[in-house]
């Protein structure tokens, strides 16, 4: 049995253990993978802004095109939301460089030079955003202290 000063240790370092944080973030991946989409349907990037316009960024079609996409998306207002296939939301996946977590897909990278002033708002989450605050009490938090725990051994 571990006494008082024992486990005072053990947890301070694990409050400092950067595996548990990335752990909590691989296994909540998913959640997160669904944070950047939601936020692509709402329009905005990964700063937290609104994307481009169809209409302004598509010759003739583009007032067409965008009232088609707010049709299939009422929250879309317009604006890109990189979804009328679903190829694009459909090979959405995260994954770790470093210690640093990515999001890309396969259906985004296809036509990623085209994209102008959107070009790296696309992927990637605003850090601010309400989904974000939802993942983070939802499915992080949740996460971390399982994980504190169980290093821990509480």
């Amino acid at each position: 049995m571990a006494t008082i000063l024992e486990l005072a240790a053990k947890m301070e370092a694990a409050l400092h253990d950067p595996a548990i944080w990335l752990g909590a973030i691989e296994l909540t991946s998913q959640q997160l993978v669904q944070v950047n989409k939601q936020q692509l349907l709402d329009g905005r990037g990964n700063d937290g802004l609104d994307l481009p316009e169809y209409k302004r960024y598509l010759m003739q079609s583009g007032e067409e095109y965008a009232t088609l996409k707010e049709r299939l998306n009422p929250r879309n207002r317009g604006l890109w939301d990189m979804n009328y296939t679903g190829h694009s939301f459909q090979t959405m996946r995260g994954y770790f460089e470093g210690d640093q977590f990515r999001i890309t897909s396969d259906g985004l990278m296809a036509s990623y030079h085209r994209q102008g002033r959107a070009r790296g708002r696309i992927l990637g989450i605003d850090k601010a955003s309400d989904h974000m605050i939802f993942y983070r009490q939802k499915y992080l938090y949740p996460m971390i202290r399982k994980l504190y725990r169980a290093t821990v051994g509480l």
